[in-house]
């Protein structure tokens, strides 16, 4: 969730539970963190961060809501690899994702 809820691990869950995803409703842990680990770099050097938790999961469920996006007007404004490469790079990886974009652009894909 990058930084959403404040970029903390209590902050994102809560995020989650106003959209209605509990533990209880899902019938599943819902395990938050904000650590991560690095999986690699970008073609401009860029470190690609993950979950630490992720890489530990068997399989992933990425949630996805079709919406505008309410700080930036462009081709490519949101979904799920977007989701994917800020999302799952915590408030860390969030960061320097954003910056990259602002300086080439979020790329197709």
């Amino acid at each position: 969730m990058g930084s959403h809820g404040g970029g903390t691990a209590e902050g994102q869950t809560e995020v989650l539970e106003s959209y209605g995803i509990s533990e209880q409703s899902m019938g599943a842990p819902i395990v938050s963190s904000v650590e991560v680990e690095k999986i690699g770099r970008t073609r401009f050097g860029t470190p690609v961060l993950i979950d630490k938790n992720i890489l530990k999961a068997d399989k992933i469920i990425v949630v996805n809501r079709i919406k505008l996006h309410t700080d930036f007007k462009g081709e490519f404004e949101s979904g799920l690899i977007k989701m994917m490469v800020i999302g799952m790079g915590k408030p860390e990886g969030a960061l320097m994702v954003h910056r990259l974009t602002i300086k080439h652009g979020f790329p197709a894909v």
